[in-house]
């Protein structure tokens, strides 16, 4: 990429970190795939100053533009007036947004869509605490939540519906002599010959109905939560591949035994009547795969037929089976 440097006063600047001057009133034309300008301190600073001005050979850039330019080689929309367009998304480059009231199968991890409904009902004389799962394969389409909705007929005083994302959990046998050790009663840890418990999942298959493993990821802060297995996902196969131990938390996925909850989006809300209703937000959520969508239903008085079901709005890398 090719850019021109203008002196806007009647002094010579001495751009010294990157070894350039450039003359009064004049201008300097530099050819950045042979000189490093993005890193110049002293070059942005005279840029926002506005004592040099770049042009991109098509037009004088504004000090923003201009600093954006040498930096990324990419110029902001602007519109007629000079001021940046903005459009406000929670939808990550890559991904479309997806409504839907179904997850993916999970016994099929190449499936997308064409799992559970989002909908439950409780018949007169049932357990008070209905649950079903929404599985949802993401170790290959990545995978965000966004909004929710949810609708109710004939709930009584006392109904309610929560929401929540789970743990995936796997099977296990008391042992000895393992590469497996359980730790608190929920959590798989490596062992060295010498563990407690036998796995009887077959880990190497990342379908939720069997039992998986749960992948970890480093949030928008930065932080990691410890992860005591690492495993390669093939995308032939839909197997995983080499899983190995972690014994120092530096993984990227996790076994559970016990069911834990991950993050609790609905609450015991309160249900009456029929109706419906939009959980709105302008923010995304990354959904690891391993973890599941668990939609419970309580009634209090069994004396009546009801219905609750959902849908979920996602940003999805994939919609359809490819």
């Amino acid at each position: 990429m090719k850019v021109i440097l203008k002196n806007k006063t009647n002094e010579l600047l001495n751009i010294s970190d990157i070894g350039f001057f450039i003359q009064p009133l004049q201008e300097l034309e530099i050819d950045t795939n042979f000189v490093n300008i993005k890193d110049s301190r002293i070059l942005i600073k005279l840029i926002s100053d506005a004592i040099i001005i770049v042009n991109n050979y098509t037009r004088d850039l504004l000090p923003s533009e201009g600093i954006t330019y040498i930096t990324t080689n990419e110029l902001l929309p602007l519109d007629s007036e000079g001021k940046l367009f903005v459009h406000q998304t929670s939808k990550n480059p890559g991904t479309t947004t997806y409504w839907t009231g179904r997850g993916d199968k999970s016994d099929d991890i190449f499936d997308i869509g064409n799992g559970r409904h989002l909908i439950l009902t409780n018949e007169p004389g049932e357990p008070s605490e209905t649950t079903i799962y929404m599985d949802l394969n993401t170790i290959n389409n990545k995978t965000d939540l966004h909004e929710g909705y949810f609708f109710w007929k004939n709930a009584d005083i006392g109904d309610y519906v929560s929401l929540s994302v789970v743990t995936n959990t796997v099977s296990y046998v008391p042992s000895s002599g393992t590469n497996f050790n359980l730790y608190g009663g929920f959590l798989v840890v490596p062992a060295s010959g010498d563990g407690n418990i036998q796995i009887t999942s077959d880990i190497t298959n990342p379908c939720i109905a069997g039992g998986s493993l749960v992948s970890v990821y480093v949030d928008e802060t930065g932080y990691k939560p410890p992860a005591y297995w690492n495993a390669t996902y093939n995308k032939t196969t839909g197997m995983y591949d080499n899983i190995t131990p972690a014994i120092d938390g530096s993984g990227f996925f996790n076994m559970y035994t016990v069911e834990l909850i991950g993050n609790r989006f609905v609450n015991s809300i309160p249900l009456l009547g029929s109706g419906f209703e939009r959980l709105q937000s302008s923010d995304s959520t990354f959904f690891p795969h391993g973890m599941r969508l668990k939609l419970e239903m309580t009634t209090t008085n069994d004396d009546h037929s009801w219905t609750v079901g959902g849908m979920i709005t996602m940003h999805r890398e994939r919609t359809i089976r490819q």
